[in-house]
């Protein structure tokens, strides 16, 4: 991905707890400057972002 607001590039991994209960909607943020990026995944566990190094 590419931030909308500072132009780095960055990945997210979704790291699902695999335990009983709902699910929700985790928003993706950049890693280096927080601005949301538009994108969202269901899951019941969390998502990390980080910038990939050129």
């Amino acid at each position: 991905m590419k931030c909308k607001k500072c132009g780095i590039d960055f990945d997210y991994h979704v790291f699902d707890s695999n335990e009983p209960g709902g699910k929700t909607r985790e928003s993706i943020y950049c890693p280096e400057c927080g601005e949301y990026n538009g994108e969202s995944r269901m899951t019941n566990g969390y998502i990390t972002t980080y910038v990939i190094k050129k």
